[in-house]
């Protein structure tokens, strides 16, 4: 069974506890996200995962802990 994995893409967000939150272990199209004010913009990302086409402003931690 093949399961469609949504894609997050350019999306502002701002004045959040955490921006985006993984809970998969493998996951495309993270990508042109602007992440303000926010305590962790990553959270739980899966080590495999590449995000560096986000922008972010005012951010605590940018990316935590992988699984």
């Amino acid at each position: 069974m093949f399961t469609q994995l949504a894609t997050i893409q350019s999306n502002s967000i701002i004045n959040s506890a955490v921006g985006i939150e993984f809970r998969c272990s493998n996951h495309t199209g993270v990508d042109f996200n602007i992440i303000m004010e926010v305590g962790t913009a990553l959270d739980s990302v899966p080590d495999a995962i590449s995000t560096v086409a986000n922008t972010y402003f005012n951010v605590g931690t940018i990316r935590s802990g992988g699984r």
